[in-house]
C-alpha cells in the first residue's frame, strides 16, 4: 500500500498561482468573477456544487459574508482587527475561478 501512496504522491501537480488573480476577471475572453459565481451557484452552468454539511465555516461565510460597495468580498474586522468571516469564502472563489478548476467556464460564449 506504501507504493501506491508514494506513486500517487509524486503524481500530484501543485497548482499554487504566483499571485491571485485579479477580483474582476478571470481571463480574456471570459464573464467575471462575479457573474460567473452568481451563475454557477444559480446552477446555470453544467457543474453542481455541493458542500459537505460537515464544512460549518464555508457555510457559515456564505450565510453570513456580504459584499462591499465596490462588489468586493466584506471582512470587517472584530474589535481586535481580526477578519472573522470570509477566508474559507475567498479561498473557494479563488479555486472555483481558476482556469484549470472551473474558471474554463467562464469564457463568453458567441
Amino acid at each position: 500500500m506504501s507504493g501506491l501512496s508514494n506513486l500517487a504522491k509524486h503524481n500530484c501537480v501543485k497548482r499554487v498561482p504566483r499571485a491571485n488573480p485579479s477580483y474582476r476577471s478571470i481571463g480574456k475572453g471570459m464573464v467575471g468573477r462575479r457573474v460567473f459565481l452568481n451563475e454557477l451557484l444559480q446552477g446555470n452552468k453544467p457543474v453542481r456544487l455541493r458542500i459537505d454539511p460537515k464544512c460549518f465555516e464555508i457555510i457559515t461565510d456564505l450565510e453570513e459574508c456580504s459584499q462591499d460597495a465596490n462588489g468586493k468580498l466584506a471582512k470587517p474586522k472584530n474589535k481586535f482587527g481580526v477578519e472573522e468571516r470570509g477566508h474559507m469564502l475567498q479561498a473557494l472563489e479563488y479555486f472555483i475561478c481558476h482556469p484549470k478548476s472551473l474558471g474554463y467556464l467562464a469564457k463568453i460564449k458567441r
